[in-house]
């Protein structure tokens, strides 16, 4: 029994009624005292109930809210109705909260025990599914949030001049992660990092100049750009030299040249320099041809995962160029570029 309650019904109406009013006065007049938390848990619990009469579940709601954050004990009648409540607005999830909660505190002595427990069997599958669906929401928060924190801080190293920060930004603006696609950007960034000297900055530089991506394409600077990495010893800009000399892109074709830089990056692992290597001593370009080479050479671009490297494999077992004639060997690494999504190789498969 709160305070009110245990008065005469005529006096709880009047007091009930002038409570009320000093409630909707406070908040325009801070001056007038709070009353007393059990007076307020006892017009919560009535204006609860005229919710539920008049079917205002959201209203009700936030009064049960407002009756929790009073600090007295909440009464297993407004938890129950909590629940329900929070059923009929599909929160599912809230709801098992509350009974687990009406649970712990009241067990089995509350005359509505069996209610709460079939209630609570009955919403429990939807409650597992919210959870689940909250789960992997929060989970998609972080790591949109990880990602925002890491695109922020990549901004701040590279504002104060880190190369790589400033090449790591370049490459965000360029791909659209984190970030909206901005190739001008991107430029601005890889410039940055290349004026410092720092080869992939270099190379992502050129690559932007090769491709006219931000800017006219222009091959003489891109050469420049990756000749500037190369030099450096930095494999991608090697291999990418390299492909300059062969399509002779800013600079006369030049075959021997093209070779040089090729075996430069394949010799430290790079799949595409070893892949393109390889066609040079299959198709005897400044360099004798050498069909046992090129397997050599197609293979270790194969096993790296580069789907040109497995396709060219595939093929040189097909036509027994290097090694011995074996169909199903060859079968093997056209379905292996296949898969990831190689034309040529699916054409070999029959596949579209």
């Amino acid at each position: 029994m709160t305070v009110i309650r245990k008065l005469p019904r005529l006096v709880q109406d009047g007091l009930k009624a002038l409570a009320l009013f000093v409630m909707l006065l406070t908040p325009l007049c801070p001056a007038h005292a709070q009353l007393p938390p059990e007076v307020q848990a006892d017009l919560l619990q009535d204006a609860i109930i005229e919710n539920i009469k008049g079917k205002n579940l959201a209203a009700a709601r936030d009064n049960i809210a407002k009756y929790r954050a009073l600090g007295v004990n909440v009464p297993p009648a407004i938890m129950m109705i909590d629940a329900k409540v929070a059923v009929a607005l599909n929160e599912s999830l809230r709801a098992v909260k509350i009974l687990e909660d009406y649970f712990k505190k009241f067990g089995t002595k509350d005359s509505g025990y069996s209610k709460a427990l079939e209630l609570y069997k009955r919403i429990k599958p939807a409650a597992d599914k919210q959870r689940q669906a909250k789960a992997k929401a929060d989970k998609k928060d972080q790591q949109a949030k990880a990602k925002t924190d890491e695109f922020k801080k990549f901004r701040k190293a590279a504002i104060q001049g880190d190369a790589f920060s400033q090449t790591s930004l370049g490459l965000r603006y360029e791909l659209g992660q984190d970030v909206k696609k901005d190739y001008a950007e991107a430029l601005r960034w890889y410039r940055k990092a290349a004026n410092q000297g720092y080869a992939w900055g270099q190379s992502y530089l050129a690559e932007m100049y090769n491709y006219g991506k931000g800017v006219k394409k222009d091959y003489v600077e891109a050469l420049k750009w990756y000749r500037k990495a190369a030099i450096q010893g930095y494999d991608f800009g090697q291999f990418r030299l390299g492909e300059m000399y062969y399509f002779g892109r800013g600079v006369k074709k030049d075959y021997a040249e093209a070779v040089k830089w090729f075996r430069k990056a394949a010799d430290q692992g790079n799949a595409q320099g070893q892949w393109r290597l390889g066609n040079m001593y299959r198709l005897g370009r400044s360099a004798k041809k050498d069909y046992a080479e090129a397997a050599k050479w197609y293979r270790k671009a194969a096993d790296q995962g580069f789907d040109f490297g497995q396709y060219s494999l595939g093929k040189v077992y097909d036509n027994g160029q290097g090694v011995k004639k074996d169909k199903a060997e060859a079968a093997k690494w056209y379905r292996k570029a296949a898969d990831q999504g190689h034309a040529g190789a699916k054409a070999k498969l029959g596949k579209k």
